[in-house]
């Protein structure tokens, strides 16, 4: 019989680069796989926390008591480049020069 998937998945936040705490569920808008690093709202879009994906395919059952308050994430963490960090890290000099 085929895996049923869902778009329900339970991910623990990251504090400090490790996954701690309990795990929280979610609705998500994309294909995600445990492991992956994804983004979560906490206060408005601009204010962002990681999580990291503990569970996919959680069965609706165990997000319909929430379904009234239940959240989706906004998507996969992008992952800065070595060569992204160094051309912003230029930018913010080249600016701080300009004023």
């Amino acid at each position: 019989m085929q895996e049923k998937r869902t778009n329900v998945i339970k991910l623990r936040y990251l504090r400090a680069g490790e996954p701690s705490g309990r795990e929280y569920t979610f609705f998500t808008p994309e294909q995600v796989e445990i492991g992956d690093l994804v983004d979560v709202e906490i206060l408005s879009e601009e204010s962002r926390s990681h999580g990291i994906v503990t569970a996919v395919n959680v069965p609706y059952a165990e997000i319909e008591p929430f379904n009234d308050r239940a959240r989706a994430i906004i998507g996969k963490t992008v992952q800065e480049t070595e060569e992204d960090s160094v051309e912003k890290a230029g930018s913010e000099e080249k600016n701080l020069l300009d004023i």
